[in-house]
């Protein structure tokens, strides 16, 4: 029976492994879908790292033509400023060189004081460093004070630890003399005894004489002991003015520095105006050559050429100020980058914690393994990337809107340069025909240049639209392809929880078949009597009703759980069963009845073959075995199935008797 239940199993397990490889197949299909997916997202991106590069030569023709639209206003105010009278502009220059003077004067004045602040911090600073020299001579002296003291003090305390070992070898004498004069009391004479006191008094004195250099010493130990305390406040009070003076030297290094700066700073101002000064006198001269030859062109040439130098200074501060942020950039992305390395180490460290602490791996009859937890993390992972693809398509579609969108502000502000330009030179006298040809030619050159724009402008929204298109299937896709993955988890996580279930129940058999053995074993080792034929019936009976019971309770597993019964049908139908109908309670009682008064009526009977035998007794007496017997199934603990068999086999055993053998 169990056999058959650990065959059972093994085609279960088979079924399970077929079911993996079909999950496997399941999941190359979608990883190259996925790799498909990859491969149209990568088309995706060059596409739109193509438009990209056509909206930014786009934008360098609107800049060109920007330029070229700047180039006319210039030419239009050079056109208005020699319509304007030379006077004025003089007086404006007079008018800014006293300015300039003014400035000039409040300016040098502020040097003058910021001169005589930066003498005194100087002599303020000469005089902290001398304090600080004073200071630290005052703390060394004192330091080496101190370093004398601390000598002292470990000279005078030598001096008193030999002193009182003296003091100890004393004592230790006087005690001894006291000795000897006990001993010696009614004994020696009195000029023995004279001596003796007369030695003693001595030894007093000089005790006393030791306590008092004694105490002489602990009083200059207390003395320069206070004397150290004093030292050592009046270094920390040294110490806390020399702080506090090189925080008044830091404080004044940094008010010089910061006034250098301002002197630095005033330096450039005035550069820059000296600078604007010369500027302002060119300009000047050129007005007054301008007036003495009365032509304006070269006044115009000029003016144009100023601008176009500062123009190209402002141009050159904003590539400057553009290279400083994509530099910072660069440091910002460089940082999210190895952030980014250490979450990624730091996430595949935990992965491979995770691995071992919760990886179920599951062995095929084939050898091969499989692994549950791979699975899940792939499909994690593959859920993120897709949704990551998602996040940047949706950004480089908001890019690209926006680009449009700051497209069509161009093309709006080239339309209306355009009108105000044209309107600009409907207003030009008759001797500017020329200039209105050249303007008309590139007019027509712009309105091309503009066609051009649109065009490619409603190709791009075109594209976009595509785009849009393709990145809402891609979702569609992606959630339809993420259903999947978690349906396949969840039967994934079933079949491995069918798995750990078969895998126990196929140990609990193993174990079971294993123990039988020992005792068939065991069984066999004994020499036992012939068995009756009521006990092998009996056995037999036991047999099928467990077999009965065993498929019993799966049908009622079949019925409890429907997805069951196709698999126990199968592996029926495979050793030629099937699933019984379902009994009632009362019909399983009667059965457990019956099969009580049977167990009942085989004992009675074996009890009375055992009375037998114990009357004819013999050198082979059956129930000497069947005792011994007993002993042996008492000392080895059967299964509840086992012991109603060996005591079974026991009680046939006894009856088989050589008295009773014929019945």
């Amino acid at each position: 029976y169990y056999s058959n239940q650990c065959n059972g199993f093994r085609i279960k397990l088979q079924q399970m492994n077929k079911e993996l490889n079909e999950l496997r197949h399941e999941k190359r299909f979608l990883s190259s879908h996925l790799l498909e997916l990859n491969h149209d997202k990568k088309l995706y991106k060059r596409r739109i790292r193509t438009i990209q590069n056509q909206t930014r030569e786009k934008k360098q023709r609107l800049e060109q033509l920007e330029k070229k639209q700047e180039d006319l206003k210039q030419k239009l105010n050079s056109v208005d400023s020699e319509v304007k009278s030379t006077d004025e502009t003089v007086k404006q220059l007079h008018e800014l060189l006293k300015h300039e003077q003014l400035t000039h004067c409040t300016l040098n004045k502020d040097l003058e004081k910021i001169c005589k602040q930066l003498s005194g911090r100087v002599n303020e600073i000469t005089n902290l460093r001398a304090q600080y020299e004073s200071r630290s001579k005052e703390i060394e002296a004192s330091e080496g004070k101190l370093h004398g003291l601390l000598r002292e003090e470990s000279k005078t305390l030598e001096l008193l630890g030999k002193q009182s070992d003296l003091l100890h070898r004393r004592n230790v004498e006087l005690g001894s003399v006291q000795m000897k004069i006990i001993d010696l009391q009614g004994v020696k004479s009195d000029e023995y005894m004279q001596a003796l006191e007369k030695e003693l008094r001595e030894l007093i004195e000089k005790k006393k004489g030791l306590d008092k250099c004694l105490d002489t010493a602990k009083r200059e130990s207390k003395r320069m002991d206070v004397e150290i305390v004093k030292t050592m406040l009046q270094i920390r009070k040294d110490q806390l003015n020399l702080d506090q003076a090189k925080a008044q030297l830091v404080t004044a290094r940094v008010a010089v520095d910061g006034k250098t700066k301002l002197l630095g700073h005033v330096r450039n101002q005035n550069q820059e105006l000296a600078m604007h000064e010369n500027m302002l006198q060119l300009r000047r001269a050129q007005l007054r050559s301008q007036m003495i030859k009365h032509s304006n062109q070269v006044y115009s040439l000029e003016k144009t050429r100023i601008e176009m130098d500062s123009i190209i200074a402002t141009r050159r501060a904003e590539i400057e100020t553009a290279k400083s942020v994509l530099l910072t950039r660069k440091r910002t992305l460089m940082e999210i980058r190895s952030n980014l390395k250490r979450s990624l180490d730091h996430l595949t460290v935990r992965i491979d914690q995770l691995k071992t602490r919760f990886d179920v791996i599951v062995y095929s009859l084939e050898g091969e393994v499989y692994n549950c937890v791979a699975f899940t993390i792939q499909n994690i992972q593959e859920k993120h990337v897709l949704l990551e693809q998602g996040n940047e398509l949706e950004a480089d579609i908001i890019k690209a809107e926006k680009e449009i969108i700051a497209l069509e502000n161009t093309v709006q502000v080239v339309n209306s340069s355009n009108v105000s330009y044209k309107s600009a030179v409907f207003q030009v006298e008759e001797y500017n025909l020329d200039i209105e040809q050249d303007i008309d030619k590139q007019l027509e050159q712009e309105l091309c240049v503009l066609e051009d724009i649109q065009s490619d402008v409603a190709e791009l929204t075109k594209d976009i639209q595509t785009l849009e298109e393709n990145l809402t299937w891609l979702i569609d896709r992606e959630n339809q392809l993420t259903k999947q993955w978690t349906d396949k988890d969840n039967k994934v996580q079933q079949l491995g929880v069918e798995l750990n279930q078969q895998t126990t129940k196929l140990i609990r058999a193993e174990k079971q078949i294993k123990q039988l053995k020992r005792t068939l074993e065991l069984i066999g080792h004994e020499k036992q009597p012939m068995i009756l034929l009521a006990e092998k019936d009996l056995c037999t009976k036991e047999l099928i009703e467990s077999n009965e019971s065993a498929l019993q309770q799966l049908a009622e597993l079949s019925v409890r759980h429907p997805e069951t019964a196709p698999i126990l049908s199968q592996y029926l139908s495979h050793m030629k069963l099937s699933l019984p109908l379902r009994h009632s309670p009362a019909t399983s009682v009667l059965s457990a009845r019956s099969q009580m008064s049977d167990l009942n009526s085989v004992r009675s009977f074996a009890s009375s073959t055992t009375r037998l035998g114990s009357e004819v007794g013999g050198a082979r007496d059956p129930c000497k075995l069947g005792a011994q017997w007993r002993e042996k199934s008492s000392m080895t603990p059967l299964p509840s199935n086992q012991q109603t068999k060996s005591g079974r086999q026991q009680s046939a055993a006894t009856s088989s008797t050589p008295g009773t053998g014929n019945k």
